[in-house]
């Protein structure tokens, strides 16, 4: 095995042993599969594992410089590279093989960044070789080149198209309903798609599915109605702790009883090895995206397990008449091209390199994108184009005239925002912030929503008079041309104005302004300390809360209680129940009139322990 003769043979090249192995994948699910089986696989090794459930103290720096094999994510290694001399990771310099696996995730909007990390790491260990795994990549050839013009080291290309266990697809279409406007009624389409899934499941009893969604409401609903049916389900998400995970994955695989229908998000298309002789794909659509191809065959690839079943049984539920379209994606899957050559993906990871010191001038930029798959699949980028790129970045304030990244360029850098979202944000609340203007709610979901990597290029005809309403209430308050992000301003406002009355095609976007609130208020107390110097720290910690739980700012304190989530603070409100030290002292007369008394007494000792720490 590779991996063997690495460690064993591991070669002495300029005063370096290169003698340790570094994994990555990408996703933490499949990191964590791998440093499992590993563990057993190789039981005198040091094996270390670094993912984003791990903080890179520094026994785990100290671990990282001991261990044989390390196993990281893909943007874990990017990450790593881009702070190699800052965090003195130098155990980077003694990788031998660099192995990447599910390699054609190069060409999926997270592509950039193994794009990125790989042209790092080969300039910082060119002696290093790299082993690509991938079962989905039909231009291998050109991708081996470019390996060869990275490290200049001869590229072996091992190809085939055999694949052990049959795999039988099934194309089930559903019906299109039309809202009043012309466009797809979302919820119709939904409820078909649950229907199908519910449906084909039903269909071979004695069996078990492995059933993928694309959105966790979905996955929760399916739950929900298995459990009606009597029928063993689980949700497999990116909520679930490792030792979860790992439960639920070994109740799956036991054959005789465990769970008979496991549904999952992504987390278990990439790579994981549970044994699912039937795979059923509930839509090709993430709320109304739709989902990237490779992600779907990826999917389909997990039916029928070599050395178990004798077959693999793909039901991949679709729009109807779109049956040959899907045919011919996964009999002619798209070539692994670049991302990299995007703007503001580009001005992100230009500004990276710039933070590092690994450009310096207009001309370095140059170079480095020179070195990119994206050059090398021909996507130009001329001297003029690195000058318009430099300029760009010091005009949003990112870095100065000598080349050096602001404070405002490293949030950027450090916090994995685009530069270009960072510059929106920063104009964005210096012209709530000034003047002493009141801030509310209107202005606050404006400012944080209206950013590029929200702007979806048009505005949904079923909430035309929402936004209407919503952009004449910013003029009002003199904000007069908001992007076609604002459907992410109304998505925030609709959650922290504890509104009930936006329409059900809002929720999906409602839903997802949460999912990574608490980075981007970061990122903002970040802005607000480094650079604009708004002094809001009160607002920043108040602001995430607000966001996820969908509630005023009267309630923060109460959602603090452990137990206490959105309704039960509103019921505590209604209640005259204000503080968490009102809870703790309130009565069981009051108490219990809004809560039976198991739960009442769980939050009121809830409250006692907040109220004393």
């Amino acid at each position: 095995m590779v991996v063997d003769k690495n460690i064993k043979e591991g070669k002495m090249e300029d005063g370096i042993k290169r003698d340790k192995i570094l994994y990555m994948s990408p996703l933490k699910s499949l990191t964590t599969e791998k440093y499992e089986d590993w563990k057993i696989r190789f039981p005198n090794k040091n094996i270390c594992i670094l993912t984003s459930d791990y903080v890179l103290s520094k026994k785990k720096s100290e671990e990282l410089s001991k261990a044989h094999i390390i196993l990281c994510t893909s943007e874990m290694v990017d990450s790593r590279t881009r702070k190699f001399h800052s965090e003195k990771n130098y155990w980077l310099s003694q990788v031998g093989l660099l192995i990447i696996d599910e390699s054609h995730i190069l060409t999926t909007e997270r592509g950039h960044a193994v794009e990125s990390g790989i042209m790092r790491f080969t300039k910082l260990n060119p002696k290093a070789r790299i082993l690509f795994l991938s079962a989905t990549m039909p231009n291998v050839d050109e991708l081996g080149s470019w390996l060869t013009d990275l490290n200049k080291k001869e590229t072996e290309v091992v190809y085939f198209t055999w694949r052990p266990v049959e795999l039988q697809m099934n194309f089930l279409e559903y019906p299109l309903t039309f809202n009043k406007w012309g466009r797809e009624d979302y919820w119709a389409s939904q409820e078909k798609k649950r229907e199908i899934v519910i449906k084909t499941v039903l269909s071979k009893p004695n069996e078990k599915f492995l059933v993928f969604v694309h959105d966790k409401g979905t996955g929760r609903d399916l739950i929900r109605r298995f459990t009606d049916k009597g029928i063993t389900s689980h949700f497999h998400s990116a909520d679930l702790d490792q030792k979860e995970r790992l439960e639920i994955e070994g109740k799956f695989q036991d054959k005789n009883n465990g769970i008979k229908v496991l549904v999952s998000t992504s987390t278990l298309a990439w790579g994981r090895n549970l044994p699912a002789r039937n795979v059923v794909i509930c839509g090709v659509h993430r709320g109304i995206n739709k989902v990237d191809e490779l992600d779907v065959i990826q999917m389909a690839g997990r039916a029928g397990r070599y050395g178990i079943d004798d077959a693999g049984f793909v039901y991949l539920v679709i729009p109807q008449m779109t049956t040959g379209h899907w045919k011919n994606i996964f009999e002619n899957p798209r070539p692994v091209l670049s991302v990299l050559n995007n703007k503001e993906t580009l001005a992100f990871h230009a500004l990276a390199e710039i933070d590092t010191k690994n450009v310096r001038s207009s001309n370095d930029l140059l170079n480095w994108y020179s070195r990119s798959l994206a050059f090398k699949q021909g996507d130009i980028f001329t001297e003029q184009n690195a000058q318009a790129l430099s300029e760009e970045l010091f005009k949003m304030e990112m870095i100065d005239k000598n080349f050096r990244v602001t404070g405002l360029g490293k949030v950027s850098a450090m916090m994995y925002f685009s530069p270009y979202d960072i510059d929106a944000w920063h104009i964005n609340f210096n012209t709530i912030f000034e003047d002493n203007v009141e801030v509310d709610d209107i202005l606050l979901s404006w400012a944080l929503g209206d950013v590029p990597s929200n702007d979806m290029g048009y505005t949904p005809k079923p909430l035309e008079q929402e936004i209407r309403d919503f952009t004449n209430a910013l003029k009002e308050r003199n904000i007069f041309h908001p992007s076609n992000a604002i459907v992410s301003s109304l998505a925030i406002y609709s959650k922290i104005s504890d509104n009930d009355d936006f329409p059900a095609y809002l929720k999906p976007f409602s839903r997802a302004v949460g999912y990574d609130i608490n980075r981007q208020v970061q990122a903002l107390s970040m802005i607000d300390k480094m650079y604009s110097i708004w002094e809001k720290e009160d607002l920043w910690e108040v602001l995430p809360s607000r966001v996820i739980y969908g509630i005023p700012e009267d309630l923060i304190e109460l959602v603090k209680i452990p137990g206490v989530g959105a309704t039960r603070a509103k019921k505590l409100w209604q209640k005259d129940l204000r503080s968490a030290k009102m809870v703790a002292e309130s009565s069981d007369k009051i108490l219990f009139r809004i809560f039976n008394p198991s739960v009442g007494n769980k939050i009121r000792e809830a409250a006692k322990k907040l109220t004393q720490k």
